[in-house]
Protein backbone atom coordinates (compact mmCIF):
# COMPACT_ATOMS: atom_id res chain seq x y z
CA UNK A 1 0.00 0.00 0.00
CA UNK A 2 2.86 2.74 0.95
CA UNK A 3 4.80 1.58 -2.10
CA UNK A 4 1.52 2.56 -3.92
CA UNK A 5 1.17 5.73 -2.52
CA UNK A 6 5.00 6.79 -2.85
CA UNK A 7 4.75 6.00 -6.72
CA UNK A 8 1.59 8.25 -7.09
CA UNK A 9 3.53 10.92 -4.64
CA UNK A 10 6.65 10.61 -6.89
CA UNK A 11 4.31 11.15 -10.15
CA UNK A 12 2.36 13.35 -9.02
CA UNK A 13 5.82 15.76 -7.80
CA UNK A 14 7.01 15.43 -11.23
CA UNK A 15 4.19 16.80 -13.38
CA UNK A 16 3.43 20.01 -11.22
CA UNK A 17 7.14 20.95 -11.28
CA UNK A 18 6.70 19.75 -15.43
CA UNK A 19 4.06 22.72 -14.82
CA UNK A 20 6.00 25.34 -13.05
CA UNK A 21 8.69 26.17 -15.61
CA UNK A 22 9.13 30.04 -15.73
CA UNK A 23 7.90 31.55 -18.72
CA UNK A 24 10.83 33.87 -19.29
CA UNK A 25 12.76 30.33 -20.73
CA UNK A 26 10.16 29.97 -23.13
CA UNK A 27 10.97 31.11 -26.65
CA UNK A 28 8.84 33.81 -27.31
CA UNK A 29 8.64 33.61 -31.38
CA UNK A 30 9.81 30.56 -33.18
CA UNK A 31 12.51 31.67 -36.04
CA UNK A 32 12.73 30.52 -39.47
CA UNK A 33 16.01 28.49 -40.64
CA UNK A 34 15.74 28.93 -44.05
CA UNK A 35 18.94 31.62 -44.02
CA UNK A 36 20.76 29.55 -42.60
CA UNK A 37 21.46 31.12 -39.47
CA UNK A 38 19.40 29.23 -37.12
CA UNK A 39 21.39 31.01 -33.87
CA UNK A 40 19.42 33.82 -34.49
CA UNK A 41 16.93 31.67 -32.45
CA UNK A 42 18.96 31.29 -29.74
CA UNK A 43 20.22 34.60 -29.14
CA UNK A 44 16.82 35.78 -29.23
CA UNK A 45 15.77 33.77 -26.20
CA UNK A 46 19.22 34.44 -24.50
CA UNK A 47 18.56 38.45 -25.12
CA UNK A 48 14.60 37.49 -23.42
CA UNK A 49 16.82 35.76 -20.74
CA UNK A 50 19.97 38.09 -20.09
CA UNK A 51 17.69 41.64 -19.90
CA UNK A 52 19.23 44.98 -19.88
CA UNK A 53 23.54 44.68 -20.32
CA UNK A 54 24.85 45.95 -17.22
CA UNK A 55 24.57 45.82 -13.13
CA UNK A 56 20.50 46.95 -13.05
CA UNK A 57 20.00 43.73 -15.54
CA UNK A 58 22.09 41.31 -13.61
CA UNK A 59 20.28 42.18 -10.32
CA UNK A 60 16.82 41.93 -12.02
CA UNK A 61 17.64 38.54 -13.63
CA UNK A 62 18.93 37.93 -10.23
CA UNK A 63 15.74 38.50 -8.48
CA UNK A 64 13.76 36.97 -11.01
CA UNK A 65 15.90 33.74 -10.90
CA UNK A 66 15.31 34.01 -7.07
CA UNK A 67 11.54 34.64 -7.04
CA UNK A 68 11.67 31.77 -9.32
CA UNK A 69 13.13 29.37 -7.43
CA UNK A 70 11.03 30.19 -4.26
CA UNK A 71 7.81 29.83 -5.99
CA UNK A 72 9.04 26.48 -7.04
CA UNK A 73 9.73 25.31 -3.25
CA UNK A 74 6.95 26.59 -2.02
CA UNK A 75 4.57 25.11 -5.01
CA UNK A 76 6.26 21.68 -3.98
CA UNK A 77 5.78 22.32 -0.12
CA UNK A 78 2.68 23.14 -0.57
CA UNK A 79 2.17 20.00 -2.86
CA UNK A 80 3.64 17.79 -0.30
CA UNK A 81 1.53 19.36 2.80
CA UNK A 82 -1.69 18.57 0.28
CA UNK A 83 -0.79 15.08 0.25
CA UNK A 84 0.39 14.43 3.73
CA UNK A 85 -3.65 15.97 4.63
CA UNK A 86 -4.90 13.56 2.35
CA UNK A 87 -2.92 10.16 3.54
CA UNK A 88 -3.44 11.47 7.11
CA UNK A 89 -7.60 11.93 6.40
CA UNK A 90 -7.63 8.33 4.36
CA UNK A 91 -5.23 6.88 7.44
CA UNK A 92 -7.56 8.45 9.88
CA UNK A 93 -10.93 7.00 8.29
CA UNK A 94 -9.64 3.40 7.10
CA UNK A 95 -8.97 2.97 11.00
CA UNK A 96 -11.99 1.60 12.10
CA UNK A 97 -11.21 2.53 15.74
CA UNK A 98 -8.03 1.49 15.73
CA UNK A 99 -6.13 4.01 17.86
CA UNK A 100 -2.79 3.65 17.41
CA UNK A 101 -3.49 4.07 13.42
CA UNK A 102 -5.67 7.29 14.60
CA UNK A 103 -2.83 8.39 16.73
CA UNK A 104 -0.20 8.20 13.83
CA UNK A 105 -3.00 10.29 11.44
CA UNK A 106 -3.26 12.95 14.31
CA UNK A 107 0.93 13.28 14.55
CA UNK A 108 1.27 13.44 10.59
CA UNK A 109 -1.82 16.24 10.61
CA UNK A 110 0.00 18.18 13.43
CA UNK A 111 3.29 17.62 11.70
CA UNK A 112 2.02 18.74 8.52
CA UNK A 113 0.90 21.90 9.79
CA UNK A 114 3.83 23.14 12.00
CA UNK A 115 5.77 22.36 8.53
CA UNK A 116 3.42 24.27 6.60
CA UNK A 117 3.87 27.43 9.14
CA UNK A 118 7.78 27.14 9.55
CA UNK A 119 8.00 27.07 5.30
CA UNK A 120 5.73 30.03 5.57
CA UNK A 121 7.55 31.82 8.23
CA UNK A 122 10.74 31.45 6.59
CA UNK A 123 9.05 32.78 3.24
CA UNK A 124 7.49 36.03 4.99
CA UNK A 125 11.06 36.43 6.59
CA UNK A 126 12.46 36.61 3.84
CA UNK A 127 10.06 38.44 1.42
CA UNK A 128 10.36 41.53 4.28
CA UNK A 129 14.03 41.28 4.31
CA UNK A 130 14.48 41.43 1.17
CA UNK A 131 12.03 44.16 0.22
CA UNK A 132 13.45 46.18 3.27
CA UNK A 133 17.59 45.89 1.31
CA UNK A 134 16.06 45.73 -2.05
CA UNK A 135 14.58 49.40 -1.89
Amino acid sequence: MFKKIAIFIYFFTISLSSLCVPTSLLAAEPVECASGNCSQGLKAAGGVLSGAIGKAGLETNLTVAVSTVIQGILALVGTIFFIMMVYAGILWLSAHGNDTQVVKAKSIITESVLGLAVTMSAYAITFFVTTRLGG
